[in-house]
């Protein structure tokens, strides 16, 4: 299995997160860094963020009004556009502009979840593919 992250999240999407986001990767049989599962008590929360970011092959961004204006958001994803190019999945869940969320994110085609449906969950699951990898 390989790890992806689940970690680009305004802490206001938890519940997306965690009800519709983490089970589908599981179903499809990844494994998802996620903080809330992945940090343990008394770790350096900074710390443990950037190895999650640097053991995982893919960097996965919940977009929403609450990500624009998180500044953890912003930075991790800045650290994945200098690191994991190619390998960012944008995921809208409420109607925003990817340009706020962070710059780089306005030019990629970002997967509809609005209205959660399987069309949506098949698009996340084909852009995570291993053959995707690079």
């Amino acid at each position: 299995m390989s790890c992806y992250r689940a970690h680009g999240y305004a802490h206001a999407d938890l519940a997306f997160v965690q009800t519709t986001l983490i089970p589908l990767l599981g179903l499809a049989g990844l494994t998802p860094w996620f903080s809330l599962d992945s940090i343990r008590g008394a770790d350096r929360w900074e710390r443990s963020i950037l190895g999650g970011l640097q053991t995982s092959a893919w960097f996965i961004v919940v977009m929403s009004p609450r990500a624009e204006g998180s500044e953890w958001v912003g930075l991790e994803v800045h650290w994945a556009s200098e690191h994991r190019q190619g390998r960012i999945v944008p995921v809208m869940i409420a109607e925003c502009d990817p340009w706020n969320v962070h710059m780089r994110l306005g030019n990629l085609q970002y997967i509809d979840f609005r209205a959660p449906s399987e069309q949506a969950r098949s698009k996340l699951l084909a852009a995570l593919r291993p053959e995707h990898q690079i």
